[in-house]
């Protein structure tokens, strides 16, 4: 099994702004969601819940999973309001767990739910999730779409501080992608 160091490495070869193959597969729905919303700065708290929590069922298996499935986990998940997701119990995810149309892993469900308290924690002390998630950048785009090693080392400090605070599922390669994927951190060339 691969260290988080290997995988975070293997991640950031894979998304790397040059390697475009992943998403020119897609079909056209698919296509859509990286052109409109993957990379775009997100700022509204629900949205970039619901951001983290599509990169965690994502983890082990693939984008397009996640995303064929987005309307149902939106559902699952009252569109991701933290408020109410939070208010959610385990007896909640046993009955999800039921359901044909999410990806039925009772860790990534559980940590949807982990993930919801943990947003709350942090909107208490940054006043938003948004604000704590930028303030790991002073507010502005992290790095270049070029600079890899101050990526993997943004990615690793947001992980481990986000592990700190009780979030789940948000390795150094999921959080690099989640950075990538809310505009914190460019994931392609910026066009001119």
């Amino acid at each position: 099994m691969a260290t988080e160091e290997e995988q975070l490495e293997q991640t950031m070869r894979e998304h790397h702004p040059k390697n475009q193959e992943f998403w020119a597969e897609l079909p056209p729905d698919l296509q859509e969601f990286h052109d409109k919303e993957w990379g775009v700065p997100q700022h509204d708290d629900n949205k970039l819940f619901e951001m983290l929590s599509l990169q965690t069922y994502a983890a082990g298996l693939n984008w397009r999973t996640a995303l064929e499935k987005r309307q149902a986990f939106n559902k699952a998940f009252h569109n991701y309001d933290v408020a109410t997701v939070a208010k959610m119990t385990l007896n909640d995810i046993d009955a999800l767990m039921q359901d044909p149309d999410i990806i039925r892993n009772q860790h990534k469900l559980e940590a949807t739910l982990a993930n919801a308290i943990a947003i709350q924690k942090v909107q208490q002390e940054f006043g938003s999730f948004d604000k704590y998630l930028r303030h790991f950048t002073a507010g502005q785009p992290a790095l270049t779409p070029e600079d890899l090693d101050g990526k993997a080392k943004l990615a690793t400090e947001v992980s481990d501080d986000m592990k700190k605070r009780g979030f789940k599922f948000v390795g150094p390669s999921t959080a690099f992608n989640y950075l990538q994927g809310v505009g914190v951190m460019p994931p392609r060339p910026v066009e001119k």
